[in-house]
């Protein structure tokens, strides 16, 4: 939601985009590292600007030496972002380096809602090399060989069937990307086996499993909304129809068997209560083709139109304090979504030479798995990034329902409990 809501109101605008490309290096960073850092040069500087976030998500800006020099989650109104951006690089000018402290100046909304600052605690980050061997970048995870990595583009479509040409926000284009694990091609050849030279008109249901996972990434809007398998607990979901069929065409040129994909679904997700409730609903009908060899997925190309129809937020959620979107970024803003949609998704195996190597499952990002630089094992890192999943909601919550205040004491208390634990453990 912060992720989606910032790009759209702060960084579509030309006179920012202008001077970030002109003074600034633009970095985006997944909050599930920000918040679970790996091992390696990379998880060293998420750690450091990770003990000055003011929340799971926001703006950051560090200098040269990965030192915070202030983080920002909103704004008192949109003439703010300039001044914003004038003081960091003035900071910068007096600490461009690790060699001068500096303490992380942060704001819940800049200039208006400052929070307490955050001293330099006196770290140097290692110096940045290029990843050894064993050492996967987080930017290319480590996938098991054979895997599918899937890239989805979603747009909304006018009623004379027009593309909109507006792909700024997002109830008017989405991208995504997945993968399809080996074990769900495997179960996909199998489902598709008995459908031999003699049978080409004789269509074939595909797994539920696959037909699911692919129909719950395509949809508008942010990740809260997502109506299929939802991560977010207290999400209802359900899929009222999901038919998926496969006609076989014949085998190619390169003793791969190419198959028609066929299909409808309709799916639903529902959040009730507060501010940051939704309804959603999409209709889709699919059509494409999918190549399978060694009872592996070859290449996928997929095609769906149908309609979508998206509320998310209450009243609270909406503004009713008058303050425009750049002033609730944490909370994103309400959608009103009722349009013919249009979705395609892409898919192809990774190259080997992006292949994990190792023995037993691939790691589920680098510093795992025994690799050099691990950080706390995975099950330490699933339990903080539950706890900071718990606490992005409540903040959330909060600020969607123009509980600013209590939003703030929350992230206070949460760092007053934070050094507290630090100093136990000294």
């Amino acid at each position: 939601m912060f992720a989606g809501a910032t790009r759209e109101v702060v960084f579509s605008r030309d006179d920012v985009i202008e001077r970030v490309n002109r003074d600034f290096v633009p970095v985006a960073l997944k909050a599930a590292l920000v918040n679970n850092p790996p091992g390696g040069v990379e998880g060293a500087f998420l750690r450091e600007i990770g003990r000055s976030k003011p929340a799971p998500q926001g703006i950051c800006v560090a200098n040269g030496a990965g030192k915070v020099l202030a983080w920002a989650l909103s704004f008192d109104d949109t003439s703010s972002v300039a001044p914003f951006l004038d003081r960091v690089v003035e900071r910068h000018r007096h600490f461009p380096a690790a060699a001068t402290p500096v303490d992380a100046e942060r704001f819940m909304r800049y200039p208006g809602a400052p929070l307490p600052a955050v001293a330099d605690a006196g770290t140097e980050l290692p110096a940045v090399a290029p990843h050894s061997g064993d050492e996967y970048c987080p930017a290319t995870p480590p996938r098991q060989r054979g895997t599918v990595v899937a890239r989805v583009r979603g747009r909304a479509v006018g009623d004379d069937g027009v593309l909109l040409t507006d792909c700024t926000s997002q109830e008017r284009y989405i991208e995504d990307i997945f993968d399809i694990p080996p074990s769900m091609q495997e179960a996909l050849a199998r489902a598709l086996a008995g459908a031999d030279d003699g049978e080409e008109s004789r269509a074939i249901e595909l797994p539920r499993q696959l037909a699911r996972h692919i129909v719950s990434h395509a949809y508008l809007g942010q990740l809260d909304v997502r109506p299929l398998d939802s991560p977010v607990p207290g999400n209802r979901g359900e899929a009222r129809a999901l038919e998926f069929r496969a006609t076989r065409l014949g085998a190619t040129g390169d003793d791969a068997v190419r198959f028609r994909i066929t299909g409808r679904s309709d799916v639903t997700g529902s959040r009730p209560g507060g501010g940051g409730s939704f309804e959603h609903r999409v209709e889709l009908e699919w059509d494409g083709l999918v190549e399978i060899a060694d009872r592996r997925i070859t290449s996928l190309a997929l095609h769906a139109e149908g309609r979508e129809r998206l509320v998310l937020g209450g009243r609270p959620f909406r503004g009713a304090d008058g303050a425009g979107d750049i002033a609730r970024l944490p909370a994103g803003r309400a959608l009103d979504i009722d349009t013919r949609v249009r979705y395609g998704i892409l898919g192809a195996p990774i190259p080997d030479s992006e292949a994990w190597s190792g023995d037993g499952p691939a790691p589920p990002f680098p510093g795992a798995g025994g690799q050099p630089g691990a950080g706390p094992g995975p099950d330490s890192r699933q339990r903080v990034g539950r706890l900071m999943g718990r606490l992005a909601r409540e903040i959330t919550r909060l600020i969607a329902d123009g509980r600013t205040d209590e939003a703030t004491r929350i992230v206070e208390r949460a760092i007053r409990e934070a050094r507290e634990l630090r100093q136990d453990r000294r």
